[in-house]
């Protein structure tokens, strides 16, 4: 019985530092995309908007900035210009 416990305690501890590991790699790259889009005709709210929807739809396994994931991707950039409000 100590055995299941001790297993379920560890299972739980390293799905917290999953989690949270991914939250901030999702932070940090809306931060970027956020710096990278300053200079467009567009508002910091949809800018930020914009960003987030594009870092929810690349997997957390990505490495690649939101600015060069967008170039292979037009139909999640399509998606995410019209939720954000951009263009």
């Amino acid at each position: 019985m100590k055995m299941k416990l001790a297993l379920a305690v560890l299972v739980g501890f390293m799905w917290v530092s999953s989690v949270s590991h991914a939250e901030v790699d999702h932070a940090k790259r809306i931060k970027k995309c956020i710096e990278d889009n300053q200079e467009e005709d567009a508002s910091a709210e949809v800018i930020k908007r914009y960003c987030i929807c594009m870092s929810g739809k690349m997997s957390d396994n990505e490495k690649k900035s939101i600015s060069k994931w967008e170039k292979s991707h037009s139909a999640e950039v399509k998606m995410c210009d019209k939720e954000s409000g951009w263009k």
